[in-house]
């Protein structure tokens, strides 16, 4: 990352055409990334609300209030970026697209495998987030997308390996954990399910949802002509039982 950081110059404002060819959208001006720009108290403050709003669903609420914000601050126009690609708004593609030749470039990566992973173009999202982790292998959250990325694909033992770094990372985060657990069932390996169950002691509630993401990660498997048996979307393994 420091050589991202060294090659930061002054910010500017760099207009990029959302235009299609069925429909003309406005220029939207998205200002150049000053990776020495930092928040005042105040701001800061402000962010730590949107970060609030996020974590509680009300995206169009933290979109409004982000706006109040100097967008050329890293912290910030990672934050709009991600809230834009929760709106599913096409401006979000654009701001990530803006910052993967700055000092954010690893959460550019990981933004746009999940845009591509939401579009259904899991072996793209898989480089994208592949590159976020290597330039930041101890963020947790980009190990666990990597890891659940390759259990998408197929690659369960670089499913398994990401997902259990993401595990140590962050233990107080039960979502590695919930996609080991999804791998286990996955595979078939009644020996390790059990040893995460025992271990992580899910409720009736979050064997269900594991159930359900089971079924549609066998589902996805097989129509991605993974070379794993996913012939039957019927889980290998019942986690409710």
């Amino acid at each position: 990352m420091s050589a991202m950081l060294a090659a930061c110059q002054t910010p500017s404002t760099r207009p990029i055409n959302t235009s299609s060819k069925l429909s003309a959208e406005p220029v939207v001006s998205i200002p150049r990334i000053d990776c020495g720009a930092t928040l005042s108290p105040a701001d800061d403050l402000t962010r730590s609300v949107v970060v609030e709003r996020v974590r509680e669903g009300s995206y169009y609420a933290a979109l409004a209030q982000i706006q109040s914000l100097p967008a050329s601050v890293p912290v910030v126009a990672v934050l709009r970026a991600d809230i834009l690609r929760r709106l599913k708004s096409p401006e979000a593609r654009l701001w990530y697209l803006a910052m993967r030749d700055r000092c954010v470039s690893a959460d550019a990566d990981h933004g746009l495998g999940l845009l591509a992973a939401d579009a259904g173009e899991h072996v793209i999202a898989h480089r994208y987030l592949q590159q976020a982790a290597k330039a930041r292998p101890n963020n947790a959250n980009f190990r666990n997308d990597l890891g659940f990325s390759a259990m998408l694909i197929g690659n369960d033992q670089q499913s398994e390996f990401e997902l259990r770094t993401a595990y140590e990372l962050a233990r107080e985060d039960r979502t590695a954990g919930f996609n080991l657990m999804l791998l286990s069932l996955i595979t078939g390996d009644r020996a390790t399910w059990w040893r995460w169950r025992e271990r992580l002691s899910p409720k009736e509630i979050e064997r269900m949802d594991l159930l359900k993401a089971c079924r549609e990660v066998m589902h996805q498997r097989q129509t991605l002509g993974s070379n794993v048996d996913a012939l039957k979307q019927n889980c290998p393994i019942n986690p409710l039982s």
